[in-house]
């Protein structure tokens, strides 16, 4: 099971956090997953940026780093 953003910014304001990251991976079919990171404003519950990425699910690392990456240099 995944969490929603609804739950995500349930769970924040019970966490008095300003903002809440959560994220999803899906399988592409075959041999692809997709991962997408999304971080949203607790308060006003906007989406203030997401990030995605993709790699073969052989090279689950590559798509951790990508999507480290890609999230880190978004701020």
């Amino acid at each position: 099971d995944s969490i929603s953003g609804s739950q995500a910014i349930e769970l924040g304001k019970i966490l008095k956090a300003d903002e809440v990251v959560y994220g999803k991976i899906s399988s592409m079919g075959g041999t692809k997953v997709t991962a997408v990171i999304y971080r949203m404003d607790v308060k006003s519950q906007e989406l203030l940026h997401s990030v995605e990425a993709m790699a073969h699910s052989n090279d689950l690392y590559a798509l951790q780093a990508d999507l480290a990456r890609k999230f880190i240099n978004s701020f």
